[in-house]
């Protein structure tokens, strides 16, 4: 019998094709989320009259669109991503204790809306769904509320919803700019204390195709690139942006996960954070901390089941604040992931397994032991 639980930190929904129907707010009736058939024949998400993922150009999301999650003869269709059941099911077969849920066609599209009416609605109705999916199983099945970043008010407002109504273990939001303010804007100083106060993490979590700036985005129209390039790049650069900005300074008790990049990068990454906060440390006054340990104090980071620079990542920086994802039921998740994530970690020690697997996001999410 295994002797810690498998906890998936970051696995997914696909938002159900009657969602909207069934929870949207009907004084946006008009403006409701739904599913089309593009000039191509491929099925997209279309919101407030824009097509995700993006079928061409700057930001290009796969050229098949969503087809692949909703087709009945799709090999990568998986019930899983909107019965509950049907995911404790696959849960069971690939050794999943706990599987914590992140969105799949909402990490693309909330961040551009610029009606915060709208943007609220849509979170809503998200949010008020994945509730009820979680209630099939509560101890299994942890929601994680989605929150609007560029309209703050907003924001804080679904996040409290969320956390003290809903039961929720945290929030996300997307890591690019919405507009024009980086993530150490004063204005999010705000959602930052609520979430401190609140006790519950704020998770970051990449999407990646077009209509939005990206450091990606704009620049390449290949899915390869648009992809790969968008999740650890928009990472990295939030979570400099928030150590060398002062957040974790600002609020010691806030909790930030970075999640689906990997964490190969983050060793590196903090070394030079650390030599250039070192250097030029009157370009950051306020920091009395190196970056390195803001990151241990106060951040987490994801790791993919088949990494293989987790060993490296673990001897650097340590395993304190690394958990394991999944990323069940998207495309670029792998077959037996926990066998995988066993097989390619062999040479880790039982306590980093465990560590990774279960007692590092039980800390994050705050989830019981029992």
């Amino acid at each position: 019998m295994r002797a810690y639980q498998v906890i998936d930190a970051d696995g997914h929904v696909v938002e159900p094709l009657d969602m909207w129907d069934r929870y949207f707010d009907d004084s946006y009736r008009k403006r409701k989320p739904k599913m089309v058939t593009d000039a191509g024949g491929h099925l997209r998400f279309e919101l407030d009259g824009r097509l995700w993922p993006t079928p061409s150009g700057p930001g290009a999301g796969r050229p098949e669109g969503l087809g692949a999650f909703y087709a009945p003869d799709s090999a990568h269709r998986r019930e899983g991503g909107w019965d509950a059941t049907a995911r404790l099911a696959d849960m069971d077969r690939e050794g999943i204790d706990i599987m914590v849920l992140y969105p799949s066609l909402l990490l693309m599209g909330v961040p551009v809306l610029r009606d915060a009416g709208l943007a609220e609605a849509v979170c809503q109705a998200y949010n008020n769904w994945l509730h009820e999916h979680c209630k099939t199983d509560p101890t299994r099945l942890i929601g994680v509320g989605l929150i609007p970043l560029q309209h703050v008010e907003v924001a804080c407002r679904e996040a409290e919803r969320c956390v003290r109504s809903l039961g929720m273990r945290g929030v996300m939001a997307h890591p690019a700019p919405s507009d024009e303010r980086n993530l150490d804007h004063v204005d999010f100083d705000r959602l930052y204390a609520t979430m401190q106060a609140l006790d519950a993490p704020l998770a970051f979590h990449e999407g990646g195709s077009g209509h939005q700036r990206t450091l990606s985005s704009y620049r390449y129209d290949n899915y390869i690139l648009t992809h790969t390039l968008s999740h650890p790049f928009e990472q990295m650069a939030a979570c400099a942006n928030m150590i060398v900005g002062g957040v974790f300074e600002r609020f010691p008790s806030l909790q930030v996960a970075y999640l689906e990049a990997g964490c190969g990068w983050l060793p590196s990454w903090l070394d030079r954070l650390d030599e250039h906060v070192a250097r030029l440390h009157h370009l950051a006054p306020s920091l009395r901390l190196s970056p390195s340990e803001y990151f241990q104090r106060q951040c987490w980071i994801s790791c993919d089941p088949d990494e293989r620079t987790l060993a490296s990542t673990i001897a650097l920086i340590g395993d304190t604040k690394i958990v394991w994802a999944s990323d069940y039921p998207h495309l670029d998740a792998r077959s037996g992931p926990v066998k995988t994530f066993h097989d390619v970690q062999a040479s880790l020690a039982p306590a980093a397994l465990k560590a990774i697997l279960q007692d590092n996001p039980r800390r994050l999410y705050g989830l019981s032991s029992q």
